[in-house]
């Protein structure tokens, strides 16, 4: 199992703007030697939790917003050298977001929806528990320490 907390960049569409945020995933692993057995590579169902902080929205003017994030995604890692591994992940990922500070006497709306998503990453294994992890796709970029346990 890995798990793994980070920071993200996000660019998702729930309020039409950039964000930054804190998360975490939790990976469990499928199947070793996946989908080919050829080559050192292995399955996991990965899903985690993400907050994301707007600081700024396009609905009525100037305001902020939050966001928070499940994503939920197979992930096929690809082990390409003795500390380096790149995964794929296919997905999507389930969004609540909300206004805290609409203009006065405007009411906040939420939204709340499922979206696909889809990361690309790598990670670089300081050792045989822990490496550094990048994700990069929709909808956010992170950055983060994953621990192997």
């Amino acid at each position: 199992m890995e798990l793994e907390p980070h920071v993200l960049l996000g660019f998702g569409d729930v309020y039409g703007a950039s964000t930054l945020g804190l998360g975490g995933r939790a990976s469990i692993p499928v199947v070793q030697n996946g989908f080919i057995s050829s080559i050192n590579n292995s399955i996991a169902i990965t899903f985690g939790l993400d907050l994301l902080w707007y600081q700024s929205c396009y609905y009525h003017g100037n305001c902020s917003a939050n966001s928070l994030e499940l994503p939920i995604a197979m992930q096929w890692n690809f082990f390409v050298a003795e500390r380096w591994s790149v995964f794929g992940e296919p997905g999507l990922y389930i969004f609540h977001g909300f206004l805290p500070d609409c203009p006065a006497g405007i009411p906040c709306p939420s939204a709340t929806g499922v979206l696909p998503a889809f990361y690309a990453g790598g990670r670089f294994h300081i050792n045989d528990t822990i490496s550094l992890t990048m994700r990069v796709g929709y909808p956010t970029f992170s950055f983060g320490v994953s621990f192997f346990l």
